[in-house]
């Protein structure tokens, strides 16, 4: 997801440092706190928000930090109104709300967030992050058409996006259009050489095009490449099994289980080709 992680960076403590001096009076509380909320001193700082909300309780900063403070402590329902009150104050921030974004989604509240998405998109819509991001939720609703339209107009806008142009290319396997995700998963993996995903995913979109010892070269090339990615030891198992190739197919299933012993999908691939071995006709089992 392009929404950001919930830990106070430097630079959006430098941020709020230029905010608060271009303050018509400066606060430097808030300078402290945000310090203080860097360092996960967070009673100390909420309750330096706390006194800066009772005297002015349309301070814009002071009401940010404190909803992205009760995130960060996992009292998301209160993070949610104190943001969307910082929201009303100052409703063209995006900071503030990509920060609600990520609340609602920690509240399973997908169609909020959703909501919420798309405002940002018209809030800044040359910005490619936005749209990538709202391309994200709605793949994970499993609205893949719009996932499709949204990251495509985000690589329009940053044709160098890498993780947009895996998702696009994830979006269009999941439509049924292996040919143009092969060519999104290539520009990913040239963004992004040494990531294992995109490198898997090739092999996929050719596995989706029955090109399966293209397939098995690419999943082969990312296991050499990342040994302990196990997703590509399972999906070299599956081609094996394919082809009719049982021994080389359980071979890289238990490899797949080595590196990670809770992959349950290969647990079960393992065990339907223990019981129905692949080019063994049933009534001889």
């Amino acid at each position: 997801m392009y929404i950001r992680g919930s830990e106070l960076r430097a630079d959006e403590l430098s941020t709020i440092r230029k905010r608060s001096t271009q303050m018509p009076k400066p606060d430097p509380r808030i300078v402290s706190a945000a310090r203080l909320q860097h360092a996960k001193k967070y009673p100390a700082a909420e309750a330096i928000y706390l006194q800066i909300l009772r005297k002015e309780p349309r301070h814009p900063d002071a009401r940010f930090l404190l909803g992205l403070l009760l995130h960060q402590t996992a009292r998301h329902e209160a993070a949610v109104d104190e943001l969307r009150q910082a929201i009303a104050i100052q409703p063209g921030n995006a900071d503030f709300r990509r920060t609600l974004i990520e609340t609602l989604l920690a509240l399973k509240r997908r169609e909020d967030a959703l909501v919420e998405a798309r405002l940002l998109v018209e809030l800044a819509p040359n910005t490619a992050a936005f749209h990538v991001g709202l391309g994200q939720l709605l793949h994970g609703q499993g609205r893949i058409a719009e996932a499709i339209d949204a990251l495509e107009r985000g690589l329009t806008l940053a044709p160098n996006h890498e993780i947009a142009w895996s998702d696009l290319g994830t979006c269009y396997i999941l439509a049924a259009r292996p040919h143009e995700a092969l060519v999104c998963f290539e520009k990913a993996v040239r963004l992004r050489p040494n990531d294992p995903g995109p490198r898997n995913n090739i092999g996929v979109a050719l596995m989706d095009q029955g090109r399966l010892d293209e397939a098995i070269a690419a999943f082969e090339e990312t296991r050499r490449l990342h040994p302990t990615y196990a997703n590509a030891w399972n999906n070299l198992a599956n081609c094996h099994s394919r082809i009719g190739e049982p021994t080389k197919a359980m071979a890289a299933y238990r490899q797949a289980l080595a590196v990670r012993p809770t992959f349950w999908g290969a647990h079960s691939n393992l065990l339907m080709c223990r019981l129905y071995p692949p080019g063994v006709d049933e009534e001889t089992l």
